[in-house]
């Protein structure tokens, strides 16, 4: 939940120019693997269908606004068309400016490093 966080910080911080968007992409946890502990707040199963998916990027979404995140949310379909162009399973991050990826994370969770984030919109600021 620290990395939730951490990215709603910087959301917070830039939101006078820069757009932020959560895709929401295949579930990395799901709880029907058996991977996760009773106590773990997400209980989400393997999706069948877009209907789920849907489903539980609404529970993120609704999270996200409670911890007053403000990042559009999108769907990936399940397909997985976003995750395959942009390697995100389980989380990444980029930033994309006019068109081209200024920016590629790590694959997370340990390639998922904010800071490297707010160091570029940061320095991007300072040049505007």
């Amino acid at each position: 939940m620290t990395k939730v966080k951490d990215f709603g910080a910087l959301c917070g911080e830039y939101q006078d120019f820069a757009d932020f968007v959560t895709v929401y992409i295949a579930e990395a946890h799901p709880y029907d693997s058996g991977d996760l502990a009773e106590t773990y707040e997400w209980k989400i199963s393997t999706h069948s269908k877009f209907e789920d998916r849907i489903a539980a990027a609404k529970q993120l979404q609704t999270k996200f606004k409670s911890m007053k995140i403000n990042s559009q949310m999108y769907v990936d379909f399940m397909e997985d068309q976003a995750n395959a162009a942009y390697g995100a399973l389980p989380e990444r991050m980029y930033i994309i400016l006019n068109g081209k990826i200024e920016y590629m994370g790590g694959i997370g969770p340990f390639g998922y490093k904010i800071h490297e984030v707010a160091d570029w919109l940061e320095n991007y600021q300072d040049n505007l």
